[in-house]
């Protein structure tokens, strides 16, 4: 689609070309990125619709797209280290949560990291990483063991840091 888009360009008229030129100008300006910035500036200093314009508008353009594409690259490679280390910890849980004999407390540290995230994103309102709500119940249901060790030591009665409230 990026090359039929770069194939257009070549084939329009100078109308269509000054007001290419003009609305990517104004989504560059906007552009936080001080590369992208500069080519905006780069567009604004040409007025006429001459074949430099139009090779410049190309390679913004061209450029742009560039950059999508490595984002969605980036993303992608991002969501599949995120699903494979949740496959690697969902049987890591299974392997833990048969030996341990802790099923149930894997199961509701794996419903609290679920929700955790998931309320976090319905209160703010804004969008998150995949990577984390797939992640996060299978961090909670990993650390459900450790908790409940954590406690049982913590309880000893040698070492009595949390008092007469946890003792079996």
């Amino acid at each position: 689609m990026h090359h039929v888009e770069a194939q257009l360009l070549r084939l329009e008229g100078p109308e269509e070309i000054t007001l290419r030129s003009l609305a990517l100008r104004l989504r560059l300006t906007s552009d936080p990125d001080p590369a992208n910035n500069s080519l905006g500036t780069q567009l604004a200093a040409r007025a006429d619709p001459d074949p430099a314009e139009r090779a410049l508008l190309i390679a913004a353009t061209e450029e742009l797209h560039r950059q999508e594409d490595d984002d969605f690259e980036r993303e992608y490679e991002h969501q599949r280290i995120a699903l494979w280390l949740a496959l690697t910890g969902v049987a890591a849980v299974l392997l833990l949560g048969l030996a341990l004999d802790h099923r149930l407390s894997m199961l509701l540290g794996g419903l609290g990291g679920f929700l955790s995230p998931l309320i976090g994103v319905m209160r703010s309102q804004r969008p998150t990483s995949w990577g984390v709500l797939v992640l996060a119940p299978v961090g909670g249901a990993l650390a459900a063991p450790g908790g409940l060790l954590l406690v049982r030591m913590l309880a000893d009665p040698e070492l009595n840091l949390l008092g007469q409230v946890c003792r079996p």
